[in-house]
Order: C-alpha cells, then structure tokens, then sequence
C-alpha cells in the first residue's frame, strides 16, 4: 500500500467530481472536501480493510475494481458486490464504530480517495444532500444482499449464472449488433464465489452454455452474449 499527499485543487476533476455522491456539488464545494482526501494506492490482491476490522473511513474509488466479500459459516467466500471508478463503501462506518461485516479486495492495481469520519462530519454538516445519497445508496445495497440471499437459496446453478451475467451485461457490459460484450471485471474464481458456487463448476456451465450457443468465450476476460433471450429465459428457469 503506498500512501500519497492529499490530493491538489486542480486534480477535482479526479477526486471527487468523478464520485457519484458528489457529483452534484459545486467547484468551491468540492474543493473543501478534496482538502480534506487523503489518497492511497492498492496493489492487485490487496486488502483495504477485513471483516472483523473496525474502520472509520469512506472509501472512494477513483481507479480500479474492488470487491467486497465475506467468510460464510462453511468456511467459503462469498462475494457481496463489485465496485468500480465512482462508487464507494465504508459509508457504514461512518454512522456507528461496529466492526465491518465484509472484506475489501482490490481486483486491479486501485486508486482510493479516503474520507475520515470526522472529516466526513465537516463535509455533512455543510452540504447535508451527501447524506441523503448514502443513505440511499445503503438501502440500495441492503435490497441487492437481500436478492443474492434469495437468488443462492431457491434458484439452480443455471439460473444464478445467468442472472451474474445479465448483471454483468447492465454494469460493465455493451451491445454491437444484437450481440452483447462483456468485458470481466472479475476472475472466473470470483465469479464461481458469488453463485455460491466451484470454480470448476463455473467452467463447465459456461461450457455448456457455449456449447448451446448462448454465449461465446474470448480468453478469461471477455465474454459475448449471442442470445440475450434465452439467457434471460434462463433466469426463471426454475421460479
């Protein structure tokens, strides 16, 4: 991890205009907040902060990928979800001093712009809409746990993959003449522990679905969508 100097005015166009709860404020308003951002780099694999750990910042993701992921019962990961330039966690943090309940990976070299709690309160205190889009974004989050708890205990394996891709598509995804691209954010390993699921068992349902010309697999990172519709019948498959 390697620490850096507080971001420059002239560098809040990379700081905190590019974050989505900030997006709304003013110059003069976003320079007082880029005042108060410390900014850090991880490198690929590295821990931002660990389940159990108590943290008091928000972090903002200026560059990069980063999961969010827990140890379930078993022993497993499971991944809750995946953040990319412009979004942000920690806001839980900020609210009480419990420990936190997931781990923060970064899945590529990542640059963070890191809010103290007590910085944050400053921030708040003059621009308090902020707060109201965290509380929105936590709601948001707690709905999209609750339907990946719903989605591991009552769909199959065919149906949590192809409802992970259709995700994948609306979030990281574009569309070429009727066919539509994927470029992976995450491992097939990562993959396989958000469905609750084998990396080998990963591989050979995607197999699978190429081999029905569903999809079609380019290397380990990309991933083209033939046939959007059959993919979305798989979703319901079993409901």
């Amino acid at each position: 991890m390697i620490d850096k100097h507080k971001y420059p005015d002239e560098k809040i166009d990379l700081c905190a205009k590019q974050i989505n709860i900030f997006s709304s404020l003013l110059d003069n308003e976003l320079k007082d907040i880029v005042s108060m951002i410390v900014r850090k780099e991880f490198k690929k694999g590295k821990n931002l902060c660990e389940e159990g750990e108590i943290c008091d910042s928000l972090f903002l993701i200026r560059e990069g990928i980063v999961k969010l992921s827990k140890i379930t019962n078993d022993g497993k990961e499971q991944i809750l979800h995946i953040l990319v330039k412009g979004d942000f966690f920690g806001d839980t943090n900020l609210f009480s001093e419990l420990e936190s309940n997931y781990t923060a990976t970064a899945l590529s070299d990542t640059k963070i712009c890191i809010l103290s709690k007590t910085k944050f309160d400053e921030v708040i205190k003059r621009n308090p809409d902020i707060l109201i889009k965290i509380v929105k974004s936590l709601s948001q989050r707690l709905v999209s746990v609750e339907g990946l708890a719903k989605v591991l205990s009552t769909k199959n394996v065919e149906s949590r993959i192809s409802e992970l891709l259709i995700k994948l598509i609306n979030e990281h995804g574009y569309v070429t003449n009727n066919e539509y691209y994927i470029k992976l954010p995450i491992s097939k390993l990562d993959m396989a522990n958000y469905c609750g699921i084998t990396r080998e068992t990963m591989s050979r349902k995607l197999s699978k679905l190429e081999n029905e010309q569903i999809i079609e697999l380019r290397g380990n990172r990309e991933i083209v969508i033939k046939d959007i519709n059959s993919l979305k019948a798989l979703v319901n498959a079993d409901l």
